[in-house]
């Protein structure tokens, strides 16, 4: 019988491992930045009142992945919208996820940034001003949002402003050649 990963192509993914890797990536950060919160709570024990997490009442979940909690329990939205992902700020996967979205939204303002972050199911600490910062660098922003630039008029030439007949320096032909009488 042949196996499942035999018949599999080299160098194709499939959509279940790329949720593990994602999984694995954003538990590492958290363990990076959250590892003091994440053993107090796997040990049951209470987060001091200095943490930066410590307002948003987060859990770990059964995947051992730190999520905002509150009081939206009961409501029928599915778990990632009810307990955004917990992403620290000044991380990378932060800030990829900030460009993520921000090119989704096609580049748009501060506030519909922040609200696909949150509808992808992510909670980033400090999430308005990384957001903001990011957009002041975005390039694409900047040629979009700029001011319009004035452009200052040059000089007339010599001959707009000199005095002589008209038609001097231009013609006009209407509909054809006129045959004209001198005298």
């Amino acid at each position: 019988m042949v196996s499942k990963t035999d018949e599999r192509i080299a160098g194709e993914v499939d959509l279940q491992e790329i949720q593990d890797a994602e999984k694995e990536i954003i538990k590492s950060v958290q363990e990076q930045y959250f590892g003091n919160e994440m053993k107090l709570m796997k040990e049951k024990k209470n987060l001091h009142a200095q943490s930066s997490i410590f307002k948003l009442d987060a859990y770990l979940d059964e995947e051992l992945i730190l999520r905002v909690g509150g009081r939206i329990k009961q409501s029928m939205a599915c778990k990632e919208i009810q307990h955004p992902i917990l992403i620290p700020k000044n991380s990378k996967v932060a800030e990829l996820i900030i460009r993520w979205c921000h090119n989704k939204v096609g580049h748009a303002r501060r506030g519909m940034t922040i609200n696909e972050i949150r509808c992808s199911g992510f909670w980033i600490v400090n999430c308005n001003g990384m957001v903001k910062s990011f957009i002041s660098r975005c390039v694409r922003c900047k040629v979009l949002r700029g001011k319009v630039q004035q452009q200052k008029m040059a000089d007339l030439p010599e001959d707009r402003l000199s005095e002589g007949p008209p038609f001097s320096y231009c013609g006009i032909d209407m509909f054809g050649p006129f045959l004209v009488k001198n005298g």
